[in-house]
């Protein structure tokens, strides 16, 4: 279990989270969320080094401040900062997973 805020205001995230998501999707949805996550944790070349094969090739990373960025750029960005060297005890803390309702 861990604590964020967002805010002001706090609230515990638990790894349950996807689970109850999911719950409500059936087997597709509990799926499609665990993938979204370990994408998150092991793939996305944030938490660790990155797994191009993992993105797809029309992939688009679009941030508030950043983006958007193709495959290219997203890899070539993330690749510059190395965030998990940088940060070697960096924890990820992936929550709110949800799946859209009109585009499941």
């Amino acid at each position: 279990q861990q604590s964020w805020s967002r805010g002001g205001v706090r609230r515990q995230a638990q790894a349950t989270d996807v689970a109850e998501e999911a719950s409500t999707h059936g087997s597709d949805g509990a799926m499609l969320l665990q993938l979204a996550e370990r994408f998150i944790r092991e793939e996305s070349a944030f938490y660790t080094p990155p797994k191009p094969d993992r993105i797809a090739e029309d992939f688009v990373f679009r941030g508030p401040t950043v983006g958007p960025l193709c495959k290219r750029d997203y890899l070539t960005t993330l690749g510059t900062f190395e965030v998990y060297k940088a940060f070697p005890d960096i924890q990820p803390n992936p929550f709110g997973f949800v799946i859209d309702p009109d585009n499941p």
